[in-house]
């Protein structure tokens, strides 16, 4: 009997140190990581990365300019939800009530549509998109819209890979919003390719 009771101590003493050694090496860790270590200073910075599509064409990856304004992600579905736009035009809020809020553009009376804004470059040129946003109808698209003169314009709306290329120089409309790639499309089945696409 002795013999179990001093084995069974032996044992508790084994697993006392192991929680022991475990809580002093994680205290360890957690010391080091937040007063010994420095994390290296990120630096944002122009980059060239691989087109995966096509090797041979450098593709440079723009940096987000200051006057690219952000929105938390604005979903308006309604001219009240407007305020929730920061940092845009009237015109613009105007030509987003007008072009699709009050039409419900896609939908019937089933389903009520929103319009999802991103981001706004110099005024002049958005990115977003539109969805669903009471009812269960299917859909959605990302967007691009831009100034004309003095008229906002949807200049493309799509479910593929990327923006239609020509629109998008028709337009010269910046890769800080459409993004590096776009897509040629050579027929009416959408069916296309993919290509770099820079444009400041």
């Amino acid at each position: 009997m002795k013999k179990h009771f001093s084995q069974k101590g032996s044992m508790e003493a084994t697993i006392m140190i192991c929680l022991v050694l475990a809580l002093i090496t994680a205290l360890g860790w957690i010391f080091w990581q937040n007063f010994v270590h420095k994390a290296p200073d990120i630096k944002a910075t122009e980059t060239s990365v691989v087109n995966k599509k096509n090797p041979d064409i450098p593709q440079k990856q723009v940096e987000l300019k200051q006057d690219v304004k952000f929105n938390p992600v604005a979903v308006v579905s309604s001219k009240s939800d407007l305020s929730k736009l920061t940092d845009v035009s009237d015109d613009f809020k105007e030509f987003i009530n007008t072009k699709y809020l009050e039409k419900n553009v896609g939908y019937g009376t089933e389903c009520q549509a929103g319009i999802m804004v991103e981001r706004v470059y110099k005024q002049s040129f958005a990115l977003g998109g539109f969805g669903v946003v009471k009812g269960e109808c299917a859909g959605g698209a990302r967007m691009i819209w831009a100034k004309s003169g003095t008229t906002w314009i949807e200049v493309d709306s799509t479910q593929n890979a990327g923006f239609d290329c020509a629109k998008l120089k028709k337009y010269t409309f910046p890769s800080v919003l459409a993004g590096n790639e776009c897509s040629v499309y050579t027929n009416s089945n959408n069916q296309g390719s993919v290509q770099a696409y820079t444009q400041e």
